[in-house]
Order: structure tokens, then C-alpha cells, then sequence
């Protein structure tokens, strides 16, 4: 049910890259009811830089949500200890006979770099569901560590807040990352 960027790694690609990733997550809820109780699904990504600190990436999510984000660094570069960027994403968001949907994802990333090829990652999200259905709205914190350079590891926990009701879900996720120079 909720959309994970999981290349949350902030700094972003140089014009002309290419990264994908590859990931399992997993998301469970405080009461563990149906509709959030216990849910598995895979991820793609695929980001492409668009200029020196500017990137676009699409995720599919399998069977969730379908992202189309935008991503800019305002602070640091590929060398840099600390990075930050600020983003911009639409999802496209169904699950059969329960909720359809448009999501909006104003994400927040930073990260640190203590080594070439290792990083860790912090990003507050806010996601707005609009559509068919309830109004559905969420605060959420992504947390995450990158081992590696071109390809890595990632893994990455979530915790979200549901607005208007005492839930809050998480989610756990792994993914493979490959990135073009």
C-alpha cells in the first residue's frame, strides 16, 4: 500500500546515467487486520539523470503502486559527506475491491557518506492518496544503508502514520542497485 523510492540515496545521478534496483519488501501494520495485516511485493526502479544534480526515476511496484518521481539536489555533490535533495512524485495505486487511486509523494533525503562505498540515508515523506475511496494521507520515515558503488546493497526500513486514526504501518526492504557510469 505505500510507495517506497527504495534508491532513497540522495545524491542523485549525473546527466545521462542510468541505475536500476531491484527490491522485496514487506509491510505490516500495528493491528494486523486485512488490509494492511501482512503484504509482500517487488520493486524496479529506474532512475536517469536529467542534469548535474537533477534526476528522474519510475518504480514499479508488483502489486502496488506505479511512481513517476523527480529529484533535486540543493546540497553536496557525488564526493561529498553529507548530500541533500528534495523530491516530487506521483503514484498510480489500486488494489482489487479495496482502494484505486493517485498518490502524491513529497519526499525529503539526506544522506551520509563516511566511505566510498557505503552510505547511510534518512527521508521523511508525505503521501497524499486521492481517487475512488477514502481520502488516505500519511506521514512516514524512511530509513536505509547502501553497501557498495555501482552495484550495491540496500536495505531499508519504513514507518508511516495513517492521519485521522491511531494506525501506523512499516515496512521492511531489500534491494540489488546497478548504476551506468
Amino acid at each position: 500500500m505505500l510507495v517506497n523510492v527504495i534508491t532513497s540515496n540522495c545524491t542523485s545521478d549525473k546527466k545521462g546515467n542510468v541505475g536500476f534496483a531491484i527490491g522485496y519488501s514487506n509491510i505490516l501494520n500495528n493491528k494486523g487486520e486485512e488490509l494492511f495485516s501482512r503484504y509482500h511485493f517487488w520493486e524496479l526502479n529506474v532512475r536517469c539523470g536529467l542534469a548535474e544534480k537533477c534526476d528522474v526515476g519510475i518504480e514499479l511496484a508488483f502489486p502496488l503502486p506505479t511512481t513517476l518521481d523527480i529529484k533535486y539536489q540543493f546540497v553536496g555533490n557525488d564526493s561529498s559527506l553529507i548530500a541533500c535533495s528534495v523530491g516530487f512524485g506521483l503514484s498510480i495505486y489500486s488494489i482489487e475491491h479495496i482502494f484505486q487511486s493517485t498518490g502524491i509523494l513529497l519526499p525529503l533525503y539526506a544522506s551520509f557518506h563516511p566511505a566510498k562505498e557505503f552510505a547511510l540515508y534518512i527521508s521523511p515523506r508525505l503521501y497524499s492518496f486521492l481517487g475512488e475511496g477514502d481520502h488516505l494521507s500519511y506521514a512516514g520515515i524512511t530509513s536505509g544503508m547502501r553497501l557498495g558503488g555501482d552495484f550495491a546493497l540496500l536495505l531499508e526500513y519504513s514507518i508511516y502514520t495513517i492521519f485521522g486514526n491511531n494506525e501506523f504501518a512499516s515496512q521492511l526492504t531489500g534491494a540489488l542497485s546497478y548504476k551506468i557510469p
